[in-house]
């Protein structure tokens, strides 16, 4: 008799969302996924793809011509993109606590910042 070796599944808490850029940021909502996802990958490369992402985010938002792009691989408003946002960088600056944003990831904080301020 072969025994099989034991596997553990691990429920993914940000797969069913996984393809739009929404979902993307709620993998980035809790410390556990997070810190699972900085296993993989380098939180300096992390935050450079999530500010080009929202960069692209902002830049379709006001194209007319990808209008349906957008509300179909972005999956939120840009209000709760930039919550999203914002609360992702938090939690990846507590999970790597030497993580310091260069110029262009600190542009996209500050303008996630100031779109929900101008919400409130």
């Amino acid at each position: 008799m072969l025994l099989q070796p034991s596997t553990r599944a691990r429920k993914s808490s940000c797969s069913p969302n996984g393809e739009t850029f929404e979902g993307i940021l709620n993998c980035f909502s809790t410390m556990t996924t997070c810190r699972g996802i900085l296993r993989k990958i380098s939180s300096k490369i992390v935050v450079l793809l999530l500010s080009h992402a929202f960069q692209a985010c902002l830049s379709l938002r006001h194209d007319q011509k990808y209008s349906v792009i957008y509300e179909e691989k972005i999956g939120g408003t840009p209000l709760q993109i930039s919550n999203s946002l914002i609360s992702a960088f938090q939690n990846l600056s507590k999970v790597d606590e030497r993580l310091e944003l260069p110029s262009f990831e600190k542009q996209a904080f500050f303008t996630a910042t100031a779109m929900v301020s101008q919400s409130s």
